[in-house]
């Protein structure tokens, strides 16, 4: 692998880091507001859009846990992971306000599960990204691709394009929270 593939897949897990840090402390600083809605900007609350994002990233792991599988298998195999970085700029249209992708009922919110679970359930997915990510610096992830049909019919992702897609789920989640938060704030006129 190549300097500038190592220091892209550098970049990709500062972003993860940066996106789950981010995300908490917004959802930590929402305080009693948390489970309040603003209906003129969002159906859900900011505990919701944390619930939706925990259910996200649980399928999402399934994927990520998958692809490391099979990597670390081509690895033990002699494979050589490729020295081009991943592309992460195909991703970017997940994190744009204006992104449309009706999520599937099994990572639509309940509601009923409290902040304290739902922190915990993020705090520990944030916990394997990095050991993912410590555990494939050097483009061993890139060994093994899968579909991900929100980004395109035929796009296939590697291990890094997946913590990326999560990083900029959060991002466009923690914005919508913050827009919840802001609307909630405006006075009634």
């Amino acid at each position: 692998m190549n300097d500038a593939a190592e220091l892209e897949i550098a970049h990709i897990a500062a972003r993860v880091e940066a996106a789950f840090e981010s995300f908490d402390v917004t959802l930590a600083g929402a305080g009693e507001r948390r489970g309040l809605r603003a209906e003129s900007v969002s159906p859900w609350s900011p505990l919701e859009v944390a619930e939706h994002v925990a259910l996200t990233n649980r399928f999402l792991w399934i994927l990520v846990d998958k692809i490391a599988i099979k990597a670390r298998s081509k690895l033990a195999r002699g494979e050589v992971p490729p020295s081009t970085a991943p592309i992460v700029s195909i991703l970017e249209l997940v994190a744009r306000r204006d992104f449309r992708w009706e999520s599937p009922l099994h990572m639509l919110p309940t509601g009923a599960v409290p902040l304290g679970a739902v922190r915990a359930t993020l705090a520990a997915q944030r916990e394997t990204a990095g050991a993912y990510l410590a555990e494939m610096p050097a483009g061993e992830g890139s060994l093994c691709t899968i579909k991900m049909s929100v980004v395109g019919p035929e796009a296939r992702l590697d291990l890094y394009q997946f913590l990326a897609f999560a990083a900029l789920h959060l991002e466009r989640h923690t914005l919508q929270m913050q827009r919840i938060l802001a609307a909630l704030d405006q006075p009634n006129t």
